[in-house]
């Protein structure tokens, strides 16, 4: 299993994927431009593992500061993968 985090290259705030209240992480493909934050454009993932599938391919992964709570977008080549 791998964990997946960004931490910001300005603050050092450690920022984890997402789980919406259904139970789901979210990811969002770059093909959709300026729009793919919108919800209609995301995709809504199960496991952490289909989640690391989807960022290993390039899509954007909703991630939650662990301080300041607030939920980005993050893009593929500023997460980190780390064996557990």
């Amino acid at each position: 299993m791998t964990t997946i985090k960004r931490i910001h290259p300005v603050t050092g705030e450690l920022f984890l994927p997402y789980r919406y209240q259904d139970g789901k992480f979210r990811v969002a493909d770059p093909r959709h431009g300026a729009v793919k934050h919108h919800v209609e454009y995301q995709i809504a993932v199960e496991t952490e593992e289909e989640l690391e599938a989807y960022a290993r391919r390039r899509v954007h992964v909703r991630m939650q500061g662990v301080r300041g709570k607030k939920v980005n977008l993050i893009s593929p080549q500023k997460i980190i993968f780390k064996a557990a």
